[in-house]
């Protein structure tokens, strides 16, 4: 034999011949070389015979297997702790016939939560742990961690007091202990704050009520069924009596001969929450949201704050009157100015609670004097304040539009008998 014959690689036998991506593959499917597990573990009979000997044998056993597989997961970090999770959980589900181990799985599985963040299934992982084992140690103080994050104060301080009785030498305790009090003084000083705005609150709705009640408005809602009528609260007897010396006559009904038209609602633009009804402070006046409508031009304005000593005519002015600020779809002021335009608002008795089970249909339209302050208007038996707010609208004196638009309106007249 040559010396070159000594060097030469034997060929395998015809059978035994496997492609060489094949053979890779089969080395990659060793447990020893993988580099992930498969979702299928049965499917590996390499795995399935190891998995076998971490399940097989006495309970305490199986339960240490999967106690020593969770610790090395935790160990490894972040990446880790799911599958930590999940070994120890596999150990408490074997049911040892040992309370330490027991106490042992569930005290370290809450160490997992508290590191996902699941304080609420520590404390009870915790719990779980001191029911195999009082005299655990790190089971009080992870419950103690938990119930800190969890911000119920007074169960980590008393998970604490019981941790430092069985070690009294552990300065764990006395530095959490230190973080717990600071913790609570911060959040009950949050706390109390809170308590004292919402009273704050309550007291300005209570009062802001009030007010509304005094003045007798009538305050309805799109947005519900009419309710069964309930008796009006009864008024102190030296509650001012808004509204009650204004001449209303001034109120003029619109009729035409128009009889058959059924008028629906005027589509209404809603106003944000935070345009809302409020009651100053200082001189106990109301600051209302109100809309004024321009049907001809399909445009609106909300005055967010409209003073109920202010009149309409106040507003009016300022809108109108000024040739430099005038609005961009009437530019010249043809026919919008304070003294061209006139205010009328539209009756709600559809939204009325209902009277003997009668629900009244018809709506009006009435027109106010532009020199009435709006608390006298809103004050009106026929006026409803719907959704909180108030809603005019504003047309020319003269037209064919505002003619049009009254005629929507049109009052059935008496048939003669």
């Amino acid at each position: 034999m040559s010396d070159d014959e000594d060097y030469e690689i034997p060929e395998l036998p015809p059978g035994r011949r496997k492609d060489p991506e094949q053979a890779l593959q089969e080395f990659m499917n060793t447990p020893l070389f993988m580099k992930s597990l498969p979702k299928d573990v049965e499917e590996n009979e390499h795995l399935a015979a190891l998995q076998s000997l971490v399940f097989d044998g006495p309970a305490e056993e199986v339960a240490q297997n999967f106690k020593n597989h969770g610790n090395e997961a935790f160990e490894g970090g972040p990446a880790g702790y799911k599958d930590a999770l999940e070994y120890y959980s596999k150990g408490i589900a074997a049911k040892a016939n040992d309370d330490k181990l027991n106490a042992t799985l569930y005290s370290n599985r809450a160490m997992v939560h508290l590191q996902l963040k699941n304080y609420r299934s520590a404390v009870n992982d915790c719990a779980m742990s001191l029911r195999f084992d009082p005299k655990n140690v790190k089971a009080f103080y992870r419950s103690a961690v938990a119930c800190y994050y969890l911000e119920k104060f007074d169960e980590a301080l008393d998970s604490i007091e019981r941790g430092l009785k069985l070690e009294p030498n552990n300065s764990a305790f006395p530095k959490l202990r230190t973080q717990v009090l600071e913790r609570k003084k911060v959040v009950e000083e949050v706390e109390k704050k809170r308590q004292a705005r919402l009273r704050a609150e309550e007291e300005e709705r209570r009062k802001l009520t009030e007010a509304i009640q005094e003045r007798g408005l009538k305050m309805v809602s799109s947005k519900e069924k009419p309710k069964p009528k309930k008796p009006a609260p009864k008024l102190k007897e030296d509650a001012p009596k808004r509204g009650a010396e204004i001449d209303f006559s001034r109120f003029e009904h619109i009729d035409t001969d128009d009889e058959d038209e059924v008028v629906e609602a005027y589509p209404i633009p809603k106003a944000s929450e935070e345009h809302k009804v409020t009651l100053n402070k200082e001189d106990g006046r109301l600051y209302w949201p109100v809309f004024f409508l321009y049907p001809e031009h399909k445009e609106s304005d909300l005055i967010a704050q409209f003073h109920e000593d202010s009149t309409f005519r106040d507003h009016l002015e300022t809108m109108f009157d000024d040739p430099e600020n005038r609005p961009g779809w009437d530019p010249e002021g043809a026919n919008y100015t304070s003294e061209k335009l006139d205010v009328y608002f539209e009756t709600r008795e559809d939204l009325d609670p209902q009277e003997n089970g009668k629900q009244k249909e018809r709506r009006r339209l009435l027109k106010i004097g532009k020199d009435l302050t709006l608390g006298q208007v809103m004050s009106s038996k026929d006026f409803r304040v719907v959704d909180g707010m108030g809603v005019f609208f504003v047309l020319p004196t003269k037209g064919d539009f505002t003619k049009t638009f009254k005629k929507r309106y049109s009052a059935p007249k008496p048939k003669p008998k």
